[in-house]
């Protein structure tokens, strides 16, 4: 009598009543191998083909990962070198610079900077009346370091744009020894913020040239009064190797 309702076809045998609740696949015209029934008490209940499911976890698990940690950080070294003009005390000078540095890519669109460099500059300082000229000279060591963004704008060849802001503190020397010059003979330490835009060429696999545009600010003690000292320059880093 207990059996009077006919069993599922997958529990009709006797060795399988003993198991009222099974998986098992319900026998259509035209069955589909991502069609599952699980029969409880011989109740036929459907659900999210297992099939299907398998086919996403897997899916999730290859892509997953891969888009999270397709980015390694890595940290590249580049040498630098440029020219850059300067003006302070109303005298504008012109020179050139060289620089080691490191930048730190923590993230796809974000780095760390810095550097060590140094250079120097020369002017000629006119009097108003043009009756008299001096070469006036400056020369510095500085140490640099700030952040950076950046975003690739296209993938081969590589080209992604940056921009950057950070500090530098420079131990100087001017020569401004003329007649009326309030910056006089001085030296010291001194330093200002820093920004900079630039590209980065990736040029093959391992070459890379980051032509930038810097921009920065100083206050330094001259021998009658302080100044501000305004700098900008272009420069062109190299990476090889990495």
């Amino acid at each position: 009598a207990a059996w009077d309702t006919p069993l599922p076809w997958c529990l009709s045998k006797p060795s399988r009543r003993a198991h009222p609740t099974r998986l098992c696949q319900k026998p259509f015209d035209n069955p589909s191998p991502f069609q599952v029934v699980l029969t409880f008490n011989k109740v036929p209940v459907h659900f999210i083909t297992l099939v299907k499911m398998k086919k996403f976890l897997f899916i999730f698990l290859i892509l997953f990962p891969s888009g999270l940690f397709a980015f390694q950080p890595k940290t590249v070294v580049h040498l630098s070198f440029g020219s850059y003009s300067q003006d302070a005390d109303d005298v504008s000078l012109t020179g050139s610079d060289f620089s080691v540095g490191a930048k730190y890519y923590s993230h796809p669109n974000f780095a760390y900077f810095g550097s060590a460099g140094s250079g120097q500059s020369t002017g000629v300082w006119t009097s108003t009346d043009e009756t008299m000229a001096t070469e006036v000279s400056e020369n510095h060591a500085e140490v640099v370091g700030g952040v950076e963004v950046r975003s690739q704008v296209i993938e081969k060849p590589s080209i992604t744009p940056f921009i950057g802001l950070g500090l530098k503190v420079q131990s100087y020397s001017y020569d401004f020894n003329y007649v009326g010059s309030d910056i006089g003979e001085t030296s010291g330490v001194g330093y200002g913020p820093i920004a900079n835009v630039g590209v980065r060429l990736g040029l093959g696999r391992n070459f890379t040239i980051i032509p930038n545009y810097y921009f920065s600010t100083m206050t330094i003690t001259g021998e009658n009064s302080d100044f501000t000292v305004i700098s900008s320059g272009l420069q062109v880093s190299l990476v090889a190797g990495f």
